[in-house]
C-alpha cells in the first residue's frame, strides 16, 4: 500500500474525507474573500496561490516542515492579523 497520494488534494481526500477536502476549499475561498476587503494584501495572495498549484502533483502543503505549508500560513493568518491590528487602533 502506499503511504501518501502523489496529489495533494487526493491525499487530504484519502486521510480526512470529503467533508475535510470541503472545508479546505471553505477555507481557501473565506481567505480569498477576506483578501480582496484589503487591497495592500494583494501580493499575499501568491503565498496561497503558489502552494495550492503545487499540491496538484506532490503532497506538500500539510507536511511539516515544507515550505509550502510554512508560506501558506504565514499569508493565510495575515489578514486576521493586520484586522486586529486596525481595530485596536
Amino acid at each position: 500500500m502506499p503511504i501518501q497520494a502523489h496529489s495533494g488534494y487526493l491525499d487530504i481526500t484519502n486521510e480526512v474525507g470529503l467533508i475535510g477536502i470541503a472545508l479546505f476549499i471553505l477555507i481557501v475561498l473565506y481567505y480569498l474573500i477576506n483578501v480582496k476587503k484589503i487591497p495592500s494584501l494583494s501580493t499575499w495572495v501568491w503565498f496561497i496561490v503558489l502552494p495550492l498549484v503545487g499540491n496538484i502533483t506532490e503532497t506538500t502543503l500539510f507536511r511539516e516542515g515544507s515550505p509550502s505549508q510554512v508560506f501558506f500560513t504565514i499569508a493565510y493568518l495575515l489578514p486576521f492579523a493586520l484586522k486586529k491590528e486596525s481595530t485596536n487602533q
